[in-house]
């Protein structure tokens, strides 16, 4: 009970059956005949990519872009708070839901109903602030910023938009997931990039900010201590 109460586990729980009924439903239409071997596939490739485990037992080349769209989708979400997984995380992302389906709960609301905006957490009930709300779209704008930048590097490459997408979206959330274009053939610029990006995104960004701009801070105090 304990466990089902929590608003991250049950978001979690619910978007892991929709998307291996999404993904096993694609590769059925477009790569498998067999429904057992489908579903096989479709389970692990879905959890190994939202966890950011990397493990794979197809050749994900074979894909058409519909199912690589999703695993991109899946892989930019990530896992759970608290754990080892890349990605933006499950609870910033069900945090993004809940709010929105607050606002649209307020619009329709009378003028002074007073209505909590509240979530489950392992620690208990909290209310969800604004404060929390403005850091989760903070950390996603440098999220989705990092993974354009990194993109469009690649692309430069020669990569389609697609190959660049995957690449970095699995490169940025520690995932490990590859369609052929990490290899010892690419540019020192992608190489360098993504060792960046993988960087960043282990150690979540504010971590690496927070250290620059203390390096900086403490150098800037050395230098004019006179």
């Amino acid at each position: 009970k304990v466990f089902i109460k929590i608003n991250e586990n049950r978001f979690m729980i619910t978007l892991i059956i929709i998307l291996i009924i999404v993904i096993s439903y694609l590769m059925f239409q477009n790569v498998y005949n067999a429904m057992s071997l489908t579903i096989r596939v479709g389970v692990f490739e879905t959890i190994s990519a939202l966890t950011t485990t990397g493990y794979s037992i197809s050749d994900y080349t074979i894909y058409p872009s519909s199912i690589i769209i999703v695993f991109i989708g899946i892989m930019l979400i990530g896992g759970q708070s608290g754990s080892t997984s890349g990605g933006i995380k499950i609870t910033r992302i069900n945090l993004i839901f809940k709010n929105f389906r607050y606002s649209l709960i307020r619009i329709f609301q009378p003028e002074h109903q007073i209505t909590d905006n509240i979530i489950c957490t392992p620690t208990g009930i909290k209310q969800i602030h604004k404060n929390d709300m403005n850091d989760i779209y903070n950390y996603m704008f440098l999220y989705l910023f990092t993974l354009f930048i990194g993109t469009f590097v690649l692309s430069l490459e020669g990569f389609s938009l697609q190959t660049s997408l995957f690449e970095f979206a699995s490169t940025i959330g520690t995932v490990g997931l590859s369609v052929g274009v990490t290899s010892s053939a690419l540019s020192n610029l992608s190489f360098w990039t993504m060792i960046i990006g993988m960087f960043l995104g282990r150690l979540e960004f504010y971590v690496v900010l927070i250290v620059l701009l203390k390096l900086v801070k403490d150098t800037r105090k050395i230098i004019f201590k006179d």
